[in-house]
């Protein structure tokens, strides 16, 4: 059974913004018991106070917040007793619908809001609800959304706020082309054992620039074994700059990491050496500096010689940092980059259906209702990487 008002009596009715905001009545008797097993149809006034209950339900191709006043019903068969609305919302969770649910949930990954709480405020929810929502359909799509291994990849790592996990973002960025192919939830040398498993094609990688984290050029090595690594230098800097918070010698890095073109790996390695030993013993972070460059020194000399699509790569970066700005969660990075894609989209959208959304693309709460124009979906696409040019990911700037 479904909302219809004239089951309500309307005492009030206002619109904020785009959703109205009524108060009213419930007149209608009950047809049923709320127990799944009893059949009784005699029912009896239980409490006749009029209780406030709100239900959210898009009336009239508009959302609509309902304030309902019901008397509560006890069934004579088995004792239950239950409001008189029930019928209407019992499948309902927290008396929100799902047309009202998709609505908020396009809403949100339109882009139009700052966060979660604004959103949720203006559809009149708790932040908990679109939370939950959000997380099943970010579940779903990660679960769905494997990574192709195309020749170079470059995982750059990023952390949200709140949050202790290492992630990472992957790219492809070889052959004057690159695009965005992924996200990586746990960037650690543990937990790229399991994320691994997301690649596919992974002896197609021949070369890979990622951001350091302690044990991952390991794990890197041992997941794509026919590819040669080499570290983003910048990212190595700012780590030795963590290990080192009190050395005035770290501002020395950043010219022995951009050495003339024409060296030598040995007179650019061997530098970087003679600076980390006359780091000073009372630095509790010199021997894990010492360490972490005898470790990858082929990966920092290789990070000279491998090219890299360096306006693709700062593209992508400039869009994570904007929503790690906005203190967003992995979740909400993942989803809102990839759904700003246009061939990013359809996956979004097929792992919406995945879950039980609608996922359409939407300016307002009429579109939800149009005909959907773009992409039919289909039940067996397979989840893969797309090529995405570097004009294509263009649209991905903040404005």
């Amino acid at each position: 059974m479904s909302i219809h008002l004239n089951r309500y009596k309307v005492l009030e009715r206002v619109q904020k913004e785009n959703v109205v905001y009524t108060k009213a009545e419930y007149i209608a008797e009950p047809t049923r018991c709320k127990e799944k097993n009893c059949d009784s149809p005699y029912f009896a006034i239980w409490n006749p106070d009029l209780t406030p209950h709100k239900v959210f339900a898009v009336l009239d191709k508009q959302p609509t917040v309902l304030q309902v006043f019901r008397k509560r019903w006890r069934c004579k068969g088995c004792g239950a007793t239950f409001g008189a609305d029930y019928e209407e919302t019992s499948e309902w969770k927290n008396g929100i619908s799902p047309e009202y649910r998709n609505l908020v949930i396009n809403a949100w990954m339109s882009g139009n809001y700052r966060s979660i709480r604004s959103c949720s405020a203006n559809f009149g929810i708790d932040d908990s609800n679109l939370e939950q929502w959000e997380t099943d359909l970010a579940e779903t799509f990660y679960d769905i959304q494997h990574i192709d291994g195309y020749e170079q990849l470059y995982f750059g790592s990023f952390s949200c706020v709140h949050d202790e996990t290492k992630h990472c973002v992957v790219a492809e960025t070889s052959n004057g082309n690159g695009g965005l192919v992924g996200f990586v939830k746990d960037y650690s040398e543990k937990g790229f054992i399991d994320e691994c498993k997301r690649f596919e094609n992974r002896e197609k990688v021949r070369k890979i620039r990622y951001d350091y984290v302690p044990g991952i050029n390991k794990a890197l090595h041992d997941a794509f074994p026919e590819a040669e690594l080499a570290v983003n230098r910048r990212e190595l800097r700012h780590e030795f700059e963590r290990l080192l918070p009190e050395y005035d010698g770290v501002s020395e890095l950043s010219t022995l990491l951009q050495p003339d073109k024409d060296i030598t790996d040995e007179k650019f390695i061997l530098p970087l050496l003679r600076w980390a030993n006359g780091i000073p013993d009372s630095e509790s972070g010199k021997k894990q500096v010492k360490k972490i460059i005898m470790e990858i020194k082929g990966d920092i000399c290789n990070s000279r010689h491998f090219a890299v699509e360096k306006a693709v790569v700062d593209t992508i970066r400039s869009v994570i940092d904007k929503w790690v700005g906005k203190k967003a969660s992995f979740e909400s990075i993942m989803l809102h980059v990839m759904y700003d894609n246009d061939m990013w989209r359809q996956k979004v959208k097929y792992a919406g259906k995945r879950t039980g959304f609608v996922i359409h693309n939407v300016v307002g709460p009429i579109d939800l209702y149009e005909k959907e124009k773009d992409f039919a979906i289909r039940e067996d696409m397979d989840i893969r990487g797309f090529e995405i040019t570097e004009k294509a990911l263009n649209g991905l700037l903040p404005e």
